[in-house]
């Protein structure tokens, strides 16, 4: 039993080590790779990458004039990632009899990237995420369709229609499940990739090489994210470190006990006799483990203090640029609102807003009170329609 427990908790902590070396290998690359506003690296052109022409980046997400749709749900995105499953039953022979399983299959799976910029209010960088980026895809649509007798020669999920895909030959299809993950457009978005000429002038993709790695997009800052790499690193390499020495120590006590058999014969009635030293070595390091624990509560516990007093909901900040239009002043009131839900102060990079043409407006519109919405942020009043 003990030698089980004490297995299991080595690999444990050999997996918290791992997770902790990733994320301060994480840390090290934030940390090191260059960072610009926007418009410096609009200025300063491919010298403000580094030798190997990667930069990073952050500020307002500023869709394109057509900005890409995701076809289910029609929410305007950065990019999207859409998969159709077919649920079927087959028959499995079993000491029972015959039972029906029910499994899964992937039928249809599509990425569709786009050109975005970030703007910091004084001017924009394009971004390249038309392939897939390292970024965190919010699920924005999901539906299950029952299939009876007749199967449909169409399957319609949101406002998107697919061919019915080729049917398995392992048993009936008793249903499809269409899914609809996007990156969404955020207030704050950074950015960390390769700056290279593309389609469109100098823009931010993904690295060349096989072990380069991907386009980084993340809607926190670039302060946020090396603060939560290091934080995870260091509770990772503790607690890793914790788990690998309990199970060390616990497995030693194991084999010394038989493995923890109590209905060892040649032990009899006695009762088996535990290394006093190893005993303290295991309460030390599971106390080492509980502060370890404790840490990461306290940290967490820690309220951050708001720094979005200065954007006030509905009301455009002074010393902001006129916009072009009825649309795009909406825009800004709604990208002004979004930023107080979340607490930031980045007035500056709503401005960036006031220029572009309706079309661009209507959809920054939608999606920042789809956002609001999703979240149930009392901010959303403040955004007209």
């Amino acid at each position: 039993m003990l030698l089980g427990i004490g297995i299991l908790l080595g690999l444990v902590g050999v997996a918290g080590l791992v997770f902790g070396l990733l994320q301060k290998r994480k840390s090290g690359k934030l940390g090191s790779v260059p960072f610009h506003p926007p418009s410096r690296i609009m200025q300063m052109g491919p010298s403000a990458a580094d030798a190997k022409g990667i930069v990073s980046t952050e500020g307002q997400t500023v869709l394109s004039n057509t900005p890409l749709i995701a076809p289910m749900s029609g929410k305007p995105c950065i990019a999207y990632e859409i998969e159709i499953v077919q649920e079927f039953e087959y028959y499995e022979q079993t000491d029972q009899g015959t039972q029906t399983r029910t499994k899964s299959e992937t039928s249809m799976k599509e990425f569709k990237g786009s050109i975005f910029q970030v703007s910091d209010g004084q001017g924009g960088v394009f971004v390249d995420a038309q392939k897939m980026p390292d970024a965190t895809l919010t699920q924005s649509f999901r539906h299950r369709m029952d299939i009876g007798m007749m199967i449909p020669g169409q399957l319609q999920f949101g406002q998107a229609v697919f061919n019915t895909p080729l049917l398995s030959t392992e048993g009936p299809v008793k249903a499809f499940i269409g899914t609809e993950r996007i990156v969404e457009p955020a207030p704050v978005m950074y950015v960390m990739g390769q700056l290279a000429q593309g389609p469109m002038g100098l823009a931010i993709g993904e690295p060349k090489g096989m072990l380069s790695g991907k386009l980084m997009l993340a809607s926190k800052s670039r302060e946020a994210l090396l603060g939560a790499a290091q934080r995870n690193a260091k509770i990772g390499l503790i607690a890793g470190g914790a788990g690998m020495f309990l199970g060390v120590v616990m497995s030693v006590i194991g084999a010394l006990t038989g493995g923890g058999d109590s209905s060892d014969s040649s032990s009899g009635s006695s009762t088996a006799q535990v290394d006093p030293s190893a005993a303290a070595a295991a309460q030390q390091a599971a106390a080492a483990a509980q502060a370890a624990q404790a840490a990461q509560a306290a940290q967490a516990a820690v309220p951050t203090p708001p720094t979005g007093g200065g954007i006030v909901p509905g009301v455009m900040p002074a010393g902001a640029p006129t916009p072009r239009s009825e649309t795009c002043r909406k825009a800004m009131l709604c990208c002004l609102a979004y930023q107080a839900s979340l607490n930031a102060n980045m007035p500056q990079a709503c401005y960036a807003l006031a220029n572009i043409n309706d079309i661009a407006c209507r959809a920054n519109v939608r999606s920042y009170r789809n956002m609001m919405r999703a979240r149930n942020a009392p901010q959303v009043s403040a955004c007209p329609e």
